[in-house]
């Protein structure tokens, strides 16, 4: 009788006590890391290219960076450099303190197309980013753009970026 009252007892106490923790899942590994590699923009170009500094100055100064950041749309950039910059007449110092003017002077160095150097075979009459014309010479290698009586020859040629292409040139096509 003992026995049987022990018992249940027993049944009795593991009827009430809690159910036991459930065992612990063994630890997922880390899901896999995805790195986005995304290509440059033309900005990101300009920006890494220390030839290049004052140009993107003047960018971020105007606005203009952000239209050339837009992924949706494709330029070709003739950018340049800073020694074509300290060559303008009146220097940079003018445009830094208007930048609605430094808006249109860098927006008539853009078109609204993916040109490489290769591409502009003869010449090409194209409209600028500023809705005025900028021709293309090319021939011996070299490529010559040209705009309102001033020429400026492509250093380095198609530096490749997501949303185009940028080409450093030896001056500034003033207006």
């Amino acid at each position: 009788m003992h026995r049987l009252l022990l018992l249940g007892s027993l049944l009795a106490l593991a009827a009430c006590s809690p159910d036991p923790a459930p065992a612990e899942a063994p630890p997922s590994p880390d899901p896999p890391v995805v790195v986005a590699t995304t290509s440059p923009t033309v900005v990101d170009i300009i920006r890494a290219n220390p030839e290049l500094s004052t140009l993107a100055t003047l960018i971020d100064l105007s606005g203009v960076a952000e239209t050339l950041s837009d992924t949706a749309q494709v330029f070709t950039v003739l950018a340049p450099s800073n020694d074509a910059w300290a060559a303008l007449p009146g220097g940079v110092e003018s445009l830094r303190s208007d930048p609605d003017a430094t808006r249109r002077l860098l927006l008539g160095h853009v078109v609204n197309m993916r040109l490489f150097s290769t591409d502009a075979l003869g010449t090409l009459d194209l409209e600028s980013a500023d809705g005025e014309t900028l021709s293309i010479e090319s021939g011996d290698g070299t490529v010559v753009a040209s705009r309102g009586g001033v020429r400026t020859a492509v250093v380095t040629p198609d530096l490749d970026a997501s949303n185009g292409v940028v080409h450093v040139v030896d001056a500034v096509l003033a207006r």
